[in-house]
């Protein structure tokens, strides 16, 4: 029955991930789950969103919540609806203070959520699922086919230590100019910071944060890493790049490129995840991508 689907709250709105997600959720031709007609927001926002689906057009508006109102609000979510039907969240919201603050809301609350935010602390937040016995699947990228590239590096890290052992390496990744931190600065790739500790293993070398060029100037994105002008305003690119001798001629060289348009792959990892904990496939109250992938 219609009524017994669960409730979903997408939380980061209006912000381009959250909007493509409850977009498909209120998509007519899957219709799985239904729209919760609030979100977490950040501040200086509307009152109101307009949220149209990805198929025939139907058109929902969504109330935003200002953080100041958040802790509230998910209260008497918890006692006036959660207690009887089920609810789920997702979000997408920026800023690791952010995304901290916003789990423990949610297990305080007891309302599964499913977080993409890069920049989140994963054993604070696996300490607050547990505690509370709230499930939850939170990871740095929700792209299945990129994250089996990554859990194949990680297999490398571990059964080759030190095969990159001599080399030098490169790690370039752009994105969208909006992807800042907090104080306005490039907020780095949650798939770069991944990858530091296994190219660390690999090298024999400890590599860091500063190793990492990020680019969001617009201008560099189109005309020295090819972005098409369409997709300038939501990409991300990630190079990893292996080598001896100079990088402007190299004696041998290894190149591993990601690119992705939009957010379509990162959305369809998303509502595998909120699946998973739908359909009561976690075994733990703190899962990651790669246990939704496993299971």
């Amino acid at each position: 029955m219609t009524g017994d689907k669960p409730m979903v709250m997408v939380n980061g709105l209006p912000g381009k991930m959250a909007n493509i997600i409850a977009r498909g959720i209120i998509d007519k031709h899957d219709a799985e789950y239904h729209l919760y007609r609030d979100s977490l927001t950040g501040p200086d926002m509307p009152e109101m969103v307009t949220i149209k689906d990805l198929g025939i057009g139907s058109i929902v508006n969504v109330k935003l919540v200002a953080p100041e109102e958040h802790g509230d609000f998910l209260k008497r979510v918890d006692c006036q609806y959660h207690s009887v039907k089920p609810l789920y969240a997702i979000d997408f919201t920026k800023g690791e203070g952010v995304a901290n603050r916003n789990a423990k809301m949610y297990c305080e609350n007891q309302i599964p959520f499913v977080m993409g935010t890069t920049g989140a602390d994963y054993e604070l937040i696996r300490q607050m699922a547990e505690e509370t016995k709230t499930p939850c699947v939170t990871y740095p990228n929700m792209d299945k086919r990129l994250i089996a590239w990554m859990l194949g590096v990680d297999s490398m890290a571990k059964e080759y230590p030190n095969a990159f052992y001599g080399t030098k390496i490169s790690l370039l990744e752009t994105h969208q100019a909006d992807k800042v931190n907090a104080d306005g600065l490039p907020e780095t790739s949650g798939t770069m910071k991944h990858m530091l500790g296994n190219l660390s293993a690999l090298s024999g070398k400890e590599m860091t944060k500063a190793d990492i060029i990020s680019i969001r100037d617009p201008m560099i994105q189109s005309r020295l890493m090819d972005v098409p002008d369409n997709w300038i305003g939501w990409h991300a690119y990630h190079v990893f790049n292996v080598y001896d001798g100079p990088e402007s001629s190299p004696t041998s060289q290894e190149t591993l490129t990601f690119k992705r348009h939009g957010g379509e792959s990162y959305r369809q990892g998303t509502m595998t995840a909120l699946e998973f904990l739908v359909n009561g496939k976690n075994k733990s109250f703190f899962n990651t991508m790669p246990d939704v992938m496993a299971a």
